[in-house]
């Protein structure tokens, strides 16, 4: 009995024996570091010195990065619990990432080595890096764009240019084709031969022949009763003024006249040689 309790023993020492290998090989399988991507912290790392954190990455393609997550006071040192990940496959030391709070020099701190493994099988290869291009082309749409606003620019002005245009010989029009002196005088002056001439008719009559002559012969800078005198003795200005002289202040003394005589050299003046009169211009009644 005793020798079959003994074989029982060896056979389980030789069982024992024969496991621990693998536990020990899979132990030595997590020791190897992460793959490319994935995280692991290293915790309550005691680092000697001043607190250390994480310098700052130089280039957004640095290989490893590295986060502090906790930091504990220990003695005059520090305990940390690191985490960090790898973006490519490859052997790194912790120190590397690390510097002084304060910013002095580091100083002396023991190896933090670490390992990130590829986690691509065997014989595959990392996928080619993306290249940027040009976008395709959409068929001148742009250039249709800036077309269209150059032609439409182009009708705009050419649109304004024509109504400027347009507006001046309107304007040239008007001026040709305005009232001349007679147009204005005949009604005035029929009225005044009839007798029925109103007093505002009256002033604008004076005014009207009055203002034109005085501008035409050059008498405004004189006395009115000598600028008067001078008009009437003129022999375009002198018939009408001496008859309008007549039926204003002498209604019914005189024989018929005819109007259209009177108003004979008038005719022929342009609208431009009435802006003078128009301007109110002139002198006193005579």
């Amino acid at each position: 009995m005793q020798t079959r309790f003994q074989g029982l023993g060896s056979a389980f020492w030789i069982l024992v024996m024969a496991v621990l290998p693998l536990f020990g090989s899979s132990t030595t399988v997590a020791q190897d570091g992460p793959t490319v991507g994935m995280a692991r912290v290293i915790r309550q790392q005691v680092l000697p010195g001043p607190e250390l954190e994480v310098r700052p990455l130089d280039d957004r393609k640095d290989p490893l990065v590295v986060r502090i997550v906790d930091v504990y006071a220990h003695g005059s040192d520090f305990r940390y619990d690191i985490e960090y990940y790898g973006l490519e496959p490859g052997h790194y030391d912790l120190r590397d990432y690390l510097r002084r709070k304060d910013g002095a020099p580091q100083g002396k701190l023991p190896p933090l080595p670490v390992t990130i493994r590829s986690g691509l099988g065997e014989g595959q290869v990392l996928p080619h890096a993306i290249q940027t291009t040009g976008a395709p082309n959409t068929g001148g749409y742009h250039l249709l764009l800036t077309l269209g606003g150059l032609l439409w620019t182009t009708g705009a002005l050419l649109f304004w240019l024509r109504s400027r245009q347009r507006d001046a010989n309107l304007q040239a029009s008007v001026g040709l084709t305005g009232p001349t002196l007679a147009n204005r005088l005949q009604p005035l002056v029929e009225a005044a031969a009839a007798g029925t001439i109103q007093p505002s008719q009256r002033a604008e009559l004076e005014r009207l022949l009055l203002g034109y002559w005085s501008n035409r012969l050059g008498v405004t800078a004189k006395h009115p009763s000598e600028a008067l005198a001078v008009l009437k003795t003129d022999p375009t200005a002198g018939p009408l003024l001496e008859q309008l002289e007549i039926w204003l202040h002498r209604p019914g003394s005189g024989e018929l006249v005819d109007v259209a005589a009177l108003l004979a050299p008038y005719r022929q003046l342009s609208p431009d040689e009435l802006a003078p009169s128009l301007a109110g211009q002139g002198t006193p009644t005579p």
